[in-house]
């Protein structure tokens, strides 16, 4: 994220897609895992969700899609108080932040996907499953939301749902991915 932070221009639209654990403690404070976490040294071998938020609040791009695929990944957009976290994030950054999951909830993966549900249904909407008709191979955010949480849903048989807060705040329009020939 800090090579991000140095090298984003104003114009460019910058994507920050974090895979993997995430833990939830306290009224909402959300840790991403890494490899050597020690859950009994949470705070010096996890990386906790303020950290990352100072190092995007200093990223320069207009706009940041932020896509996470944790179990409570709801959580870094602030629970403790109606979406403290993104909408600090908003007025620094425009960032958008879409969750595998509510902050109560879990994400679902499996080895022979080779990664969670979400991100799954991410690249595949990508790859163009999301460009609904009439296709013009252009995915715009609405597309992506509409199919990453209908096939997130269909893959984990209804038991993790994708959370997208503020989706007003952003024009549905705007297009995420352009397609090849």
């Amino acid at each position: 994220m800090r090579w991000l932070k140095d090298t984003a221009a104003e114009t460019d639209t910058a994507v920050v897609f974090l895979a993997g654990h995430g833990l939830a403690r306290g009224e909402g404070s959300y840790y991403f895992l890494c490899h050597d976490t020690s859950m009994a040294d949470l705070d010096h071998t996890a990386l906790p969700w303020p950290d990352c938020v100072d190092v995007l609040r200093e990223v320069r791009a207009k706009r940041l899609l932020l896509l996470v695929d944790t179990c409570h990944a709801g959580f870094v957009t602030g629970r403790r108080t109606t979406d403290q976290l993104i909408d600090r994030l908003n007025r620094t950054a425009g960032v958008l932040v879409f969750a595998a999951s509510s902050g109560e909830g879990v994400s679902t993966e499996r080895n022979d996907w080779g990664h969670g549900a979400f991100t799954k249904a991410v690249l595949e909407a990508l790859a163009g499953k999301a460009d609904t008709p009439p296709a013009d191979r252009q995915v715009t955010l609405q597309e992506l939301r509409s199919y990453v949480i209908r096939r997130v849903e269909e893959l984990t048989d209804g038991r993790q749902h994708p959370y997208l807060p503020r989706l007003q705040e952003f024009d549905p329009q705007a297009v995420v991915a352009s397609l090849g020939p």
